[in-house]
Formats: C-alpha cells, sequence, structure tokens
C-alpha cells in the first residue's frame, strides 16, 4: 500500500508535467483512463478560449487534505498563463466569474490561475481509493496535438471550462493547448459550432 503511494503521488507530479507539455498519453493518473477527443469536441465542451503565454514557474502543485487521518494530500495541479487574447467565452455560463475590475473574461496581460482537468473527479478518486481501497476506474477524456512544436511555443491557444464549485479557470479536458498558428481554424470552428455565443476578436501583439 505504501509503495503504490508513493507511486502515485510521483505519477501525479508527472501528470502535471505531462499534461502542460503535451504527452498527455505517457503520464496517466492511477486509475483512470483517457479517450481522445476531436478539436471540434474541445470547443464544444469549452466556456472560454484564450491565447495565453505560458509563466514560470508554469505550475505549482498544492497539497489538498483527504477526510481525516493519515491519508497522504491529493496533489492539485495549478498553471499559470498570460491572457494575450480572447478567441471565445460562454457567457451564460461564464456569468458568476467576475474580476475586480467587473469584467467578465480574462482581459489582455491578466494573469489567471487554472487547475487541471477534471479536478473535482480526481480528487473524488484518490478520496475512494484512500478511504475506502476503491480501485474503481473512471473514462475521462483528453485532446493531443501531433505537433512537437507545441512543447517549445511560449504561447498557444489554451481551453478552459469554469469550475463553478472551486471559482477557478480549469482545463476543459486533458491537454486542453493547441497551436497558436491554427488561431484561424480555431475561430472558424468556433463560429461553426458555437454561432450563438460567437465572441471572436481580432488578436493583436501576437
Amino acid at each position: 500500500m505504501a509503495k503504490r503511494r508513493i507511486v502515485r503521488m510521483f505519477t501525479i507530479f508527472l501528470f502535471c508535467a505531462a499534461a502542460f507539455f503535451m504527452n498527455i498519453k505517457e503520464a496517466h493518473m492511477s486509475g483512470v483512463d483517457y479517450n481522445e477527443i476531436t478539436l471540434d469536441d474541445l470547443i464544444s465542451r469549452s466556456d472560454l478560449v484564450i491565447a495565453a503565454k505560458t509563466l514560470k514557474p508554469s505550475f505549482t502543485i498544492e497539497e489538498v487534505p483527504i477526510g481525516e487521518g493519515s491519508y497522504p494530500p491529493f496533489k492539485k495541479c495549478v498553471y499559470s498563463f498570460e491572457v494575450v487574447g480572447l478567441l471565445y467565452e460562454n457567457k451564460e455560463n461564464m456569468k458568476e466569474w467576475v474580476d475586480a475590475g467587473g469584467h467578465a473574461a480574462p482581459l489582455a496581460g491578466k494573469r489567471i490561475e487554472v487547475l487541471m482537468a477534471f479536478y473535482n473527479e480526481e480528487l473524488d478518486l484518490q478520496k475512494r481509493y484512500e478511504t475506502e481501497g476503491s480501485s474503481k476506474t473512471k473514462p475521462f477524456q483528453s485532446y493531443k496535438v501531433y505537433d512537437q512544436k507545441l512543447n517549445k511555443e511560449k504561447k498557444k491557444i489554451v481551453f478552459l471550462v469554469y469550475n463553478k464549485k472551486e471559482k477557478m479557470f480549469q482545463f476543459t479536458v486533458a491537454g486542453s493547448h493547441e497551436l497558436l498558428s491554427k488561431k484561424s481554424e480555431v475561430i472558424r470552428l468556433i463560429k461553426k459550432l458555437r454561432p450563438e455565443r460567437d465572441s471572436s476578436v481580432s488578436l493583436t501583439g501576437i
């Protein structure tokens, strides 16, 4: 049991790094299976699509206590970005998020913190594993960019949902990034898939 806990915590660190560097298939969380989705599906699931610049450190790991007792804490991955521009926002789902300036979506130049994908579900899985000994698996979704250039680019397109429970943005699915050079294709798909809430804008300075 102790050995498995150590392996699981190390896997979480690898998962945080792998999700950021788009190698999601090489670092699975224990008890989690990933089903790959298309760009169309990713856009349809997202509340917010932005162009963003990676900040340093690119992510931090916070410890979340699991109930009472000596259970190892859950490792929560939080990523840091600077918004370059807005491509899309679902105003209905985003209406609960308003920053200090009264803006309903992040503005260019604003720093945002982004939760790992499926945060609440991952936390629940570990709670069940630690407190009940459950080894039940759960299928989650992932998106993968088949272009190694993304690993080196500081600016990219990021797909997010608003986590109402945590009052934070989180990645729509595991690996919710795309090359900034695909901006035109992403905006075209937004207009096709989400025309009733289209918030596409022209991004400048990138």
